[in-house]
């Protein structure tokens, strides 16, 4: 069944998860088959072809729109990720602020987030964050954690650190 926001997209096929894996698994062999990029997120199974990814796609942007190079600003800007889709900005980018569902790809990712929120999706963005750089991070190594109560200390201190 096709995302209920499928109106929206210009460039992208977007199906909502099948619940069992087998059939999320059968979707993500037909898009691959039929030629198509393809990734799943936390809601959706996503397609697209042309063979572009968020990191291309933000460089174009940038450059293009806004005559900013990506390469400049890769320790300035911060990244929120919520999965494997995002994975190019994961390699970029060094501030990534991972949104909680995005702990379920951890093991699917060379580079996890430098920061993961409590909450999910939105409210996870407004609520505290768990520093994943650090080695005192429970979801990195099972230690204590180090946390930041709001998202304004967290990007200070992720531009900082």
């Amino acid at each position: 069944m096709l995302a209920s926001d499928q109106p929206l997209r210009l460039t992208s096929l977007a199906f909502s998860l099948p619940e069992h894996s087998d059939t999320r698994q059968a979707l993500v062999e037909a898009l691959e088959e039929a030629g198509a990029d393809v990734t799943v997120n936390n809601l959706w199974g996503l397609g697209w072809l042309g063979g572009y990814d968020m990191l291309s796609m933000s460089r174009r942007i940038l450059a293009e729109v806004y005559d900013l190079d990506i390469n400049e600003l890769r320790d300035a800007v911060p990244y929120c990720v919520d999965s494997t889709n995002d994975a190019p900005m994961f390699d970029f980018f060094r501030h990534l602020v991972g949104v909680r569902a995005v702990r379920q790809y951890l093991s699917q990712l060379s580079t996890p987030p430098a920061w993961i929120t409590h909450g999910p999706r939105g409210a996870g963005l407004s609520s505290s964050w768990i520093n994943c750089s650090s080695p005192a991070s429970p979801l990195c190594c099972g230690q204590s954690d180090l946390t930041c109560t709001c998202s304004s200390q967290v990007a200070d201190a992720a531009i900082h650190q």
